[in-house]
């Protein structure tokens, strides 16, 4: 999904110390290499995709870019597409959110302004130290560059109960996500909190049942096709007992897409004998993973 860490040229320490933190940290997550782009008072590294995927970086020969971590997709494009035709017509820090979609980190530079946003819920985490001197896609890089992390009491309660942090809180007391409701405007020697709404509709409608499963199964395939489309038939789709698994690869299929699928569970699972049963009664191969070897 890419990967992005960003902080201030006088971070405390070094910030040269900070990025080869961060470097070796996004390393162990699997990221073999990330660019650097420097901008006044500001570095910031980018990590592409591990695995296939768009390039999210883009750059003009003026100096302006735009870098993203995750699925963005803008009037239907992604990749070096979307983020080109982004950079030239959005107007931070408010943004047309009928045009973007997916879940993502986003970094737009332009005309020597630079805003940090996330998408429509914040879903992609973007992580940022009270002073909004440091963003990270990575909670480790996050935390390990900081000088001192502590753990926030109600934080890690809320972790251990549901494994999620309500709001925009972590586990440690330094360190927080971007909400949903904030883009950041970075300048040389300080940063500017813009605070956004976003509108949910309002509009109601009388269509029968039909119309609305259809007018749903219409966004569904736009939003699976703007991403599948750079990936042609090279797509691993897992299949099991549940409902969503079955909706993303019958999606797949209806947009001409012949995904690799696959079951993980162990020889007892419902799942695995779902899935195969599907796979068998359609005619297309299942890969079973077994739980107990991995």
């Amino acid at each position: 999904m890419a990967g992005l860490f960003l902080t201030r040229e006088t971070h405390t320490g070094s910030a040269d110390a900070a990025l080869a933190t961060a470097r070796a940290q996004f390393a162990r997550h699997g990221f073999a290499a990330m660019e650097e782009v420097r901008f006044p008072g500001w570095v910031l590294l980018h990590a592409p995709y591990i695995v296939g995927g768009p390039t999210m970086f883009v750059q003009e020969a003026n100096g302006d870019f735009a870098v993203a971590a995750g699925t963005l997709s803008f009037d239907g494009l992604t990749g070096p597409d979307a983020l080109r035709k982004l950079l030239a017509e959005a107007s931070p820090p408010t943004f047309d959110w009928s045009r973007l979609a997916g879940q993502f980190a986003l970094i737009l530079h332009r005309a020597g302004s630079t805003f940090v946003a996330t998408d429509f819920f914040a879903a992609f985490q973007l992580y940022h130290n009270t002073d909004h001197s440091l963003f990270s896609t990575s909670f480790l890089a996050a935390a390990s560059v900081l000088p001192r992390v502590t753990f926030d009491p109600q934080g890690l309660y809320e972790y251990a109960i549901q494994a999620s942090v309500l709001g925009d809180d972590t586990v440690l007391s330094e360190l927080k996500r971007l909400g949903p409701n904030t883009v950041i405007e970075l300048r040389e020697h300080d940063t500017q909190v813009h605070t956004v709404a976003k509108n949910l509709p309002v509009e109601t409608t009388n269509v029968s049942t039909a119309e609305r499963l259809e007018v749903h199964a219409d966004l569904l395939r736009r939003v699976v096709g703007e991403q599948a489309s750079h990936f042609g038939n090279t797509i691993q789709c897992p299949l099991s007992g549940d409902l969503d698994s079955r909706l993303v690869y019958a999606l797949l299929r209806s947009l001409g897409h012949q995904p690799d699928v696959y079951v993980y569970g162990w020889p007892s699972s419902p799942d695995v004998q779902i899935a195969q049963d599907i796979g068998a009664a359609e005619g297309f191969p299942v890969e079973w993973i077994d739980k107990d070897t991995y």
